[in-house]
């Protein structure tokens, strides 16, 4: 293969320098948008946590005298951390296979992890509340077995489940993203010297992927204790979360305070995480904010850390499988991450059953074929929603895909300075509280300014949220441009407009494409802050299924679902090609 021609660019001593100065600016409208929308609401939601209705702790007290408010916060930590345990049981051989099978293999894998992950959680909510369900498939399994009907909806059982599957993606993607970085050949090395397949992947391969484990114990945990709408329409009474009951506070109470006062303890509870994470294993915002890309540090467990104990009790515990010889049977790890992988795919397709069902209760397999459901969306109270949703997703698109681009260019171009830094932290805020926190805030923010009910508002949030997506997308791409092009473009008079619009944007237009495609996304499926912002004037489609799926049991949100699934799949389908071809005009553009 012919090695592509080396570019050499005379610049002036010093001028890079002057430029990176000439970049940062670009970060000055999103840094504004994020402290404006996103952070000063949350201090106004602190200030109101001891303000309101008096000054002082009473809201604190009201929280922690109530045994059945202890008992949701014991609960949303005790779920969380079970989820986060079953992900990591459920998803590390998975990833592990996807790492080392066929590529045959690696991309069916990699479209069961990647499809949930950008399935509306509402959807994969809606199919579990079908299979759960007193006549859902779990419960005709058991029949058929003999073993009765059980009442497994609404409980924490259910809760546990729904939040297994929506964390796990999460778990799934920084370990395969550390894992491909373990030389293949240490493992062998191990068993050539005597170790048995089990002991020798326990003892050397499972030190080597301790940072993806970590950075995927943090995503999990910090987002499950910030779930909402799963326990929502899972849990019932005995499943609510904490977020459940700040949702109830407002909506149901109009007790603003206490619902600050709630909220405060959920963020203190994820930056106790967070900060211990970044204190004990050196991990960073970044790593959270885009777990694909999660380092690996190549630090093995010292022997006598509790973690190297751990490491020698699971390698007693493996040993049986090296007696026995089923730890060289590689169809057993194939066929355990076949099984996940479906558990992790299948679910929300029920929807599409459910969506063609003749009969109301949703139920599979459905008892007849009917469209009606498809019909009842273009009934104004579905089509109405719709049409918002769309509206409201394109205009987020634009704004945040702009800001968050501008940010990454301002931010890449700032090389390792102290602002660069900050700035860098400041785009990634939104990525680090619960949703449902920053919801909270922003209704109490928004509601004395009438930005509630109204799009103005909606937009405002949902570009707040969407921007540091497109922020990591195009950073990611900025940070590998070649910085000499434009310095050569200075060093020929071209003007800083003339730079941004002539050399730099088109070398990142994939990235910008597929930032684009993803805040649309994480606009149109957005439900917490739509549920609190929105109301009778302005709904979103979500809002509209969220109110189906509480309230009143319509099958109309199968259909839904499967518009959104629809929508998604043609958006991964059409993303990668629009990604390539505006590559290829890139090239052409550089090459003229």
């Amino acid at each position: 293969m012919t090695a592509p021609p080396q570019i050499h660019v005379a610049v002036k001593p010093g001028l890079g320098r002057s430029l990176r100065g000439n970049w940062l600016w670009l970060c000055l409208p999103a840094g504004l948008l994020i402290v404006v929308v996103y952070l000063l609401p949350l201090g106004v939601l602190l200030v109101e946590s001891f303000t309101t209705p008096s000054v002082g702790l009473d809201n604190y007290r009201a929280v922690f005298e109530n045994f059945g408010y202890v008992r949701t916060i014991l609960r949303t930590l005790g779920i969380s951390a079970m989820a986060t345990v079953l992900s990591l049981l459920l998803g590390y051989p998975l990833a592990h296979v996807m790492v080392t099978a066929s590529p045959r293999w690696q991309k069916f894998l990699l479209l069961c992890v990647i499809t949930p992950y950008v399935t509306s959680v509402l959807v994969r909510s809606f199919a579990w509340q079908v299979i759960l369900g007193r006549q859902g498939l779990l419960n005709k399994l058991s029949e058929a077995l003999g073993l009765g009907t059980h009442d497994l909806l609404f409980s924490p059982f259910a809760v546990a489940v729904g939040l297994t599957h929506y964390v796990l993606p999460l778990m799934i993607l920084p370990l395969t993203s550390v894992m491909r970085q373990v030389p293949r050949n240490l493992v062998p090395a191990a068993e050539s010297l005597g170790a048995g397949p089990a002991t020798a992947w326990v003892r050397i391969y499972l030190p080597q992927t301790k940072p993806g484990i970590e950075a995927g114990v943090v995503l999990c945990f910090v987002y499950g204790v910030g779930a909402f709408v799963i326990p929502a329409i899972l849990g019932g009474n005995s499943g609510a979360m904490l977020g459940v009951t700040i949702q109830g506070a407002i909506a149901q109470r109009a007790d603003y305070g206490f619902a600050a006062a709630a909220a405060t303890l959920l963020v203190i509870c994820v930056l106790l995480v967070v900060a211990f994470y970044k204190w004990r294993f050196g991990g960073s915002l970044e790593t959270l904010a885009a777990p694909r890309n999660t380092a690996r540090s190549g630090a093995a467990i010292p022997g006598r850390t509790s973690s190297g104990r751990l490491v020698r009790l699971l390698a007693v515990l493996v040993r049986p499988l090296d007696t026995s010889g089923l730890s060289r049977a590689g169809w057993i790890l194939k066929a355990y991450s076949l099984v996940v992988g479906l558990l992790l795919l299948l679910p929300q397709f029920i929807a599409i059953p459910v969506s063609l069902s003749s009969s109301r209760a949703m139920v599979v397999p459905p008892p007849g074929w009917s469209l009606q459901w498809y019909r009842n969306l273009a009934d104004p109270s579905w089509w109405a929603p719709i049409v918002t949703s769309l509206q409201v997703a394109a205009v987020v698109a634009v704004l945040a895909t702009t800001l968050g681009t501008l940010a990454a260019l301002g931010v890449s171009r700032s090389g390792l300075s102290r602002l660069g830094g900050l700035a860098n932290t400041l785009m990634l805020m939104p990525l680090l509280f619960p949703t449902v926190v920053a919801a909270a805030a922003m209704f109490v923010a928004f509601l004395p300014l009438y930005l509630t009910d109204t799009r103005t508002g909606l937009i405002l949030a949902h570009t707040a949220l969407a921007l540091p997506f497109a922020f990591v997308v195009v950073l990611a791409s900025a940070r590998k441009l070649d910085t000499k092009l434009d310095q050569a473009a200075a060093s020929l008079g071209a003007r800083a407009r003339q730079r941004l619009t002539r050399v730099v944007l088109p070398l990142l237009r994939p990235s910008i494409i597929v930032a684009l495609f993803l805040t649309f996304m994480n606009s149109f499926d957005e439900t917490p802050v739509a549920i609190f912002v929105t109301g009778v004037r302005v709904s979103t489609l979500p809002v509209q299924m969220y109110d189906s799926l509480t309230i009143q049991s319509d099958p109309t949100i199968a259909a839904a679902a499967v518009v959104i699934m629809a929508l998604a799949g043609l958006g991964i389908g059409l993303a990668p090609r629009l990604a390539a071809a505006g590559r290829r005009t890139s090239r052409k553009g550089g090459t003229k």
